[in-house]
């Protein structure tokens, strides 16, 4: 996908760098992402590239600026609805990257037969995602009380959200 001088494609090993600095420094920030700071390379190959995932990287120009993952959010008979996570470099965030991925990734989830997507834990306290994946059609169809430790805000709560294709 080709938009506003961003291309998104598959992530290629030359991408695997510049998206564990990305994932690192969203990590780090301990708001709105479930893996603790302390999150290894090894972890997160296992989790960003691991065997039934579907990784793309978004790149700007020679610059990797975001990315996301799409695999099915359970195993076997829950196969058919996926579950995706998203990052995108401090630099970049504000200025429709995400956008960009949640149009690309709602795309290949329809081209790869899923039925719906599922994300089981979005930050509560992330204003800007929520309503990101609202304007895409998801709803909050659960909301799971106090499950995610912010850096700053104690627990909060997270949302599951949900969205069919």
């Amino acid at each position: 996908m080709i938009n506003h001088q961003v291309i998104i494609r598959k992530t290629i090993p030359e991408d695997y760098t510049p998206l564990w600095n990305i994932f690192k420094e969203v990590v780090e920030a301990e708001t709105y992402f479930m893996h603790s700071k302390h999150t290894t390379r090894r972890e997160w190959k296992n989790y960003w590239l691991g065997k039934d995932v579907n990784t793309y990287t978004a790149v700007k120009g020679n610059m990797v600026v975001g990315s996301y993952i799409l695999k099915p959010n359970q195993p076997g008979l829950g196969s058919h609805v996926a579950n995706a996570s998203y990052i995108v470099n401090k630099v970049n965030r504000g200025k429709g990257i995400g956008e960009l991925l949640a149009e690309h990734s709602i795309s290949e989830a329809k081209n790869m037969d899923y039925i719906a997507i599922q994300f089981n834990a979005v930050v509560s306290t992330n204003h800007n995602a929520v309503k990101l994946w609202k304007k895409y059609g998801f709803k909050i169809v659960g909301t799971n009380p106090e499950a995610f430790r912010h850096h700053s805000l104690g627990l909060v709560d997270t949302y599951v959200m949900y969205r069919t294709l």
